[in-house]
């Protein structure tokens, strides 16, 4: 039986493909940040702060095409840093079945859980972005 785990605690909201991008929101401002790592407003310094699902929905920021493997990314492959709808960046790859998909700035696209890689008997679930 394969295991399954995320690729970073408290990130995701569920490691199935209805999981989402967890953030934090400052209670009083609303400011947004992204990763959910903040211990108070960076804004306004107050200190409650309540976590969020990020909706997912954002566009392309600036990119890069890879022709070099990574550690668990065979080449080529497409990196994005994605403006989301809340106002956070995001720094995520292009879903590997979208890789010929043409990109470009400001193009919408959308954040989704899914796995990243597989090892021996183990699922790593994380993000990817596709065309919107």
């Amino acid at each position: 039986m394969m295991n399954s785990r995320p690729i970073r605690d408290n990130l995701l909201s569920d490691l199935g493909a209805e999981g989402h991008l967890l953030a934090a929101k400052c209670e009083k401002c609303g400011q947004v940040y992204y990763p959910p790592t903040v211990e108070f407003c960076m804004q306004c310094l107050h200190e409650e702060l309540a976590e969020i699902q990020l909706s997912g929905e954002g566009s392309i920021h600036s990119y890069a095409r890879s022709e070099v493997d990574a550690e668990f990314i065979k080449a080529p492959y497409v990196c994005g840093v994605i403006d989301m709808a809340e106002g956070v960046k995001v720094f995520a790859p292009m879903h590997p079945e979208h890789m010929n998909h043409p990109v470009s700035i400001n193009m919408p696209v959308k954040v989704i859980v899914g796995e990243v890689w597989r090892s021996d008997n183990e699922s790593v679930v994380g993000y990817h972005f596709i065309p919107a």
